[in-house]
C-alpha cells in the first residue's frame, strides 16, 4: 500500500512539473472568432433596439390619443420617459457603431501573444456591449409593454 502511494505521488509530482512546459499557446484566430460571433449576435440585438425605438417613436406620436383613452395620463412624463428610453438606445447603438470602426480583424504585425491580448480585450468590449443591449432590450420591452404595445422581436430571442 505505501508502495503504490509513493508510486502514485511520484507519478503525480512529474505530471505537475511536465505539464505547465507542455502548455499550448491559444491561437489568436480562435479568440478573433469568439468576438466576431459576439458582434453578429449584438448586430441581431442592434437591429431589436431600433425597432424598439421606432415603437417608442410611434408611441410618443400617439399620446394625444391616449390622453383622449385615459385622462390621468400624464402625457409630459411619458414623453420624456420615451425620450430618455431613446436617448439611451442611440447612445448603445452609437457605442456599437464606434466599436465597429476601430475594431481591425487583422492581426498584421503582431506576435501571436499580441493578437491573443488584443482580441481578448476586444472581447471585454464587446461582452460589455452585449451587457448594455440586453439590459436596455428588458427595459425599452417593459416600458412599450406598459402601453400594451406588442413585441414582435421577441420571437426571436437572443442566445447568450
Amino acid at each position: 500500500m505505501k508502495i503504490k502511494l509513493n508510486y502514485f505521488l511520484s507519478i503525480v509530482s512529474i505530471i505537475t512539473i511536465i505539464l505547465p512546459s507542455c502548455r499550448h499557446e491559444v491561437d489568436y484566430k480562435i479568440v478573433r472568432e469568439d468576438v466576431i460571433m459576439q458582434h453578429d449576435k449584438l448586430m441581431a440585438d442592434d437591429e431589436k433596439l431600433m425597432h424598439h425605438k421606432m415603437q417608442l417613436d410611434t408611441l410618443a406620436l400617439s399620446l394625444g390619443k391616449l390622453k383622449v383613452q385615459q385622462p390621468a395620463l400624464d402625457t409630459a412624463k411619458v414623453h420624456q420617459e420615451i425620450t430618455a428610453i431613446n436617448n439611451k438606445l442611440n447612445a448603445a447603438s452609437d457605442k456599437m457603431s464606434n466599436w465597429m470602426q476601430q475594431f481591425k480583424t487583422d492581426a498584421d504585425g503582431k506576435s501571436n501573444a499580441q493578437a491573443v491580448a488584443y482580441f481578448g480585450a476586444e472581447k471585454v468590449k464587446v461582452t460589455r456591449l452585449d451587457s448594455i443591449y440586453r439590459n436596455l432590450l428588458k427595459e425599452s420591452s417593459a416600458y412599450l409593454e406598459k402601453f400594451n404595445v406588442k413585441d414582435d422581436t421577441a420571437t426571436h430571442k437572443h442566445q447568450h
